[in-house]
């Protein structure tokens, strides 16, 4: 997963950040699937959102929360 540079801080002081990863192998999808993820102001991850096309961050109504007690967080940027 690649972080994309796309975030947005919302009101309560949660931040979406904006993840891109390439579909799975045999998928017919050839675009990237793009992936929100909203983080807690301590960086835990809270819910996260599948998007397509491109897009600014949102909320959504339809989001999968994360369960895990203790989730490990990648994050990985292109380097110019």
């Amino acid at each position: 997963m690649t972080f994309t540079g796309i975030t947005q801080t919302l009101s309560n002081g949660n931040i979406i950040k904006q993840y891109s990863y390439s579909p799975p192998a045999g998928s017919s999808q050839t675009d990237n699937i793009l992936v929100n993820i909203v983080f807690n102001s301590q960086g835990n991850p809270l819910s996260a959102t599948v998007v397509n096309p491109p897009s600014t961050p949102t909320t959504t109504s339809g989001t999968a929360t994360v369960t895990s007690a203790s989730p490990t967080i990648t994050t990985t940027a292109a380097v110019a």
